[in-house]
């Protein structure tokens, strides 16, 4: 009787975990984008380089007096994806190269030092101050995590800074690429879907009045 109790608890303790397990599961497919080896990005942290990505495709196409299209064909002579998904395939491979980079400088021992600190703080202060309101409706103004976005990109310049290839498109492409066949890579397809552009960010007034 007494084997038999135990059987019971402990199948009661291993239900309990497959439920907690599964719960764990849905938050982590609700709360983040991508997941780059032990990185896991979250999805305030997407939407920060989705809609800055799409602030620049449309300062550049009414800069040029051309129409976006975000539902149409970009190039069907290349592929059949729309210019939304393409542009959202790039948003990845630019979170990609960011975590991969920054976490190789940290493995290298690269340190940041009080003055670099001092220019992420400015880069998030100026973010928050003058960036377009309808940008900043998107992607939030948490200022923990600008530091957090804003410190990889310094991580990454002062690598390139290190291995003296600052100046080297060719070469930065090539170590990242040599870095991303070694990676662990899981996107949450889930949230990507929910991104969309059409909501426009910028106005042609906008635009001119950056230009001035």
């Amino acid at each position: 009787m007494k084997y038999k109790l135990l059987s019971i608890f402990m199948l009661i303790i291993m239900c309990a975990s497959f439920a907690f397990g599964c719960k764990k599961d849905e938050e982590k497919s609700e709360n983040y984008a991508i997941t780059i080896n032990s990185v896991t990005i979250s999805t305030s942290e997407a939407k920060f380089y989705a809609y800055n990505k799409q602030a620049n495709y449309e300062i550049y196409y009414l800069a040029s007096g051309s129409p976006i299209h975000w539902d149409e064909v970009y190039d069907a002579e290349v592929s059949d994806m729309t210019l939304e998904e393409l542009v959202k395939k790039e948003v990845l491979d630019e979170i990609k190269k960011v975590v991969i980079l920054s976490e190789y400088a940290k493995d290298e021992g690269i340190k940041l030092s009080e003055e670099d600190d001092e220019l992420i703080e400015y880069s998030v202060n100026n973010y928050v101050s003058n960036s377009n309101k309808n940008l900043t409706d998107k992607t939030g103004k948490n200022k923990e995590l600008l530091k957090t976005i804003y410190t990889r990109k310094m991580y990454i310049d002062k690598l390139y800074e290190k291995l003296e290839i600052a100046d080297d498109s060719e070469k930065q492409e090539d170590l990242y690429n040599e870095l991303l066949n070694d990676s662990m890579v899981d996107v949450n397809d889930e949230f990507w879907d929910t991104i969309e552009f059409n909501e426009c960010i910028f106005t042609e007034k906008d635009v001119e009045a950056y230009s001035e």
